[in-house]
């Protein structure tokens, strides 16, 4: 009888802290990296080229891939790894699959939807939405044809995540409601034109400054965990 409720205790107990483990993991913040130890990353790979360092290579972003020999369930990290004054530390935070990041200068910007299949030149007109450069050949012949697009591409890749139309002054941002390619806009057909959209540019968006975050990792007290910066423009 003793020897029964000391399983049943035993049984109890593994499911407290197996409901704790899970808990803990799934509440992660996907905006925020938390600091782990290097025994719990040892066995995992890491991505062949790093995402960004600073000037002396002491901060390093990279990707790390968990159960990678097991294709159907490897997931994927963003690691910070930070050769800091005392020891290494690693910061690792969750990514997902309908995510976009991309790192721009010092900036990680990260997407919470992919929205790969919508960014890039867009033709409106009254019967279609059509994607100009979806196709490289087609994309080519388009810049021959179109100056005033061609003219466009370098100031594009400069832009911040939004929609422009393309006028005779160049690329203006449209705003939400004037946004032909806005699946909640009614008249999506009636704004006839040359649409650029930027990358990021219909999903919540947020980002992390690394050069702020690097310097603030090297100091004698780096915090735990770091948050990411809400863009709201």
């Amino acid at each position: 009888m003793k020897k029964n409720k000391f399983w049943n205790w035993k049984s109890i107990l593994c499911f407290i802290v197996l409901g704790t483990m899970v808990y803990y993991s799934c509440s992660r913040d996907e905006n925020e990296y938390y600091q782990v130890s290097y025994t719990d990353i040892k066995d995992w790979e890491k991505g062949k080229q790093a995402n960004w360092s600073n000037i002396d290579s002491s901060v390093i972003v990279y990707s790390l891939f968990k159960n990678l020999s097991f294709l159907d369930d490897y997931v994927m990290y963003s690691c910070i790894e930070v050769r800091n004054k005392k020891d290494t530390l690693f910061y690792l935070r969750q990514t997902k699959y309908s995510m976009q990041e991309e790192v721009t200068g010092d900036s990680l910007v990260v997407a919470h939807q992919d929205n790969y299949s919508i960014g890039g030149w867009w033709e409106i007109t009254p019967r279609l939405q059509h994607r100009l450069d979806g196709d490289s050949v087609e994309w080519s012949q388009t810049l021959k044809e179109r100056k005033d697009i061609a003219a466009q591409l370098g100031n594009a890749s400069k832009l911040k995540h939004a929609v422009y139309k393309l006028e005779k002054s160049g690329l203006v941002k449209v705003s939400n409601s004037d946004n032909p390619l806005n699946r909640q806009n009614k008249k999506s057909y009636d704004n006839e034109g040359i649409y650029y959209v930027s990358p990021f540019s219909f999903a919540p968006v947020s980002m992390y400054k690394l050069d702020s975050i690097s310097k603030l990792l090297l100091t004698d007290n780096p915090p735990k965990t770091l948050k990411a910066i809400a863009i709201l423009d």
